[in-house]
Formats: C-alpha cells, sequence, structure tokens
C-alpha cells in the first residue's frame, strides 16, 4: 500500500456547491435528490474517506516510531558489540604483551621502603641454584655473602677465569676450580649462629 504523502488532518473539505464539483452533484440529482442534499452526500463520501486516511496516517506514524525505535536499538547493539571486540582485542594484546614482557608487568608489592640492605650473594651461588645444584649453606652466611663481595663472581662453572700462577704467568682455568679453593666450610660443621644466618636467606633466595 503507497504511504500518503500529505496529512489528511490539514485538508479542508472542499466546496462540492461550487460549479466545479457540478458534474460530481449531477450523479445524485434525481427526483428524490435535491443540489443541496447532493451536496450534503458528497461532503459525507469525502468526510469518510478522510477519516480512513486519518487511520492510515496514524498507523504511519506509528510504524515510523516503532521502525526508528528498532533502528536505534540496532545501532546500539552494534555499537556494544564493536566496543566489546575493540575491548577484547586490547586485552588479548595486554595479554600477549605481558608474555612477551613478564618482566615489566610485575606486580609491585604494597609495602615500605625497606630499611636494611638486601643480603646479595655471588652469580655463581645463584646460577647454581638455578640448575638445582648443590649449594653450601656457607654461602649464606656473613663469611659467604662478605666473599661474594670481596671477590669477582663468575655466573657458570663451564665459564674460564683468568688466574695467575705460582710462576707470575696467567692462564685461563674453570671457574669451577677457583671456587673450589676457597675457605668453604661444609654444612655438617657451620656453627648455630652461621646455620641460623644462612637458613632464612637460603629460604629466600629459592
Amino acid at each position: 500500500m503507497p504511504r500518503l504523502q500529505v496529512n489528511p488532518n490539514l485538508i479542508e473539505c472542499p466546496d462540492f456547491a461550487s460549479d466545479i464539483f457540478a458534474p460530481s452533484r449531477a450523479t445524485f440529482v434525481n427526483e428524490h435528490v435535491t443540489e443541496e442534499q447532493a451536496v450534503l452526500l458528497l461532503q459525507a463520501t469525502w468526510r469518510v474517506g478522510n477519516d480512513a486516511d486519518k487511520l492510515k496516517w496514524q498507523g504511519q506514524i506509528d510504524a515510523d516510531q516503532l521502525e526508528a525505535v528498532e533502528e536505534e536499538r540496532l545501532a546500539r547493539e552494534a555499537e556494544a558489540h564493536q566496543a566489546a571486540a575493540l575491548e577484547l582485542n586490547r586485552e588479548t594484546s595486554r595479554k600477549d604483551e605481558m608474555k612477551r614482557n613478564k618482566a615489566k608487568y610485575i606486580p609491585i608489592p604494597n609495602r615500605g621502603v625497606p630499611d636494611e640492605a638486601p643480603v646479595i650473594t655471588s652469580q655463581y651461588t645463584m646460577k647454581r641454584l638455578e640448575k638445582g645444584s648443590y649449594v653450601g649453606m656457607w654461602h649464606f652466611t656473613n663469611a659467604g655473602i662478605d666473599d661474594a663481595l670481596r671477590n669477582s663472581s663468575v655466573a657458570d662453572d663451564d665459564a674460564m677465569v683468568m688466574q695467575q700462577g705460582a710462576d707470575g704467568k696467567g692462564s685461563w682455568v674453570p671457574a669451577a676450580s677457583t671456587h673450589i679453593a676457597l675457605t668453604i666450610i661444609e654444612d655438617k660443621d657451620l656453627k648455630w649462629e652461621d646455620f641460623c644466618q644462612a637458613v632464612p636467606r637460603m629460604i629466600t633466595a629459592m
């Protein structure tokens, strides 16, 4: 059904008594219907049609409003889907970034500024812990920590370091051999005081 283009509520009833409507009146005029009655019949017929158009016009308005509401709902839904897709993409990118740069996203503990210096043992000791190799508890005593601070540490037993021999000449030797030469106390020979120092430090390092 074609849409009405003009609001029928704004249309006035034509002057059916005018000369232009004489042919229309003539179709109703007979021995029982006068000119005046024909005008009334034409007016009544027009009003019936106009009332029908008014109902159709209101139906168009209601349909347009429903269509506008539905279009707005679909637009909001599409916008929400797009926003959700963008958020998912950002979250995926953030997770990928966190996987690639784990150190960058390590959470910062909610604690105060430390009031004492951290106990740092040698790289050699930490490397052996990382490999799961045996490490003597002496390395975590005060003496072991002091030794780590005094001596240049090497991260791996397989590394080669320069060592000066008895003849004064330098030679490359395995790093492990230099550590063996240190005054290391076996675990069983540690004093109770040294043991109490080493245990919490070793647990923290592990």
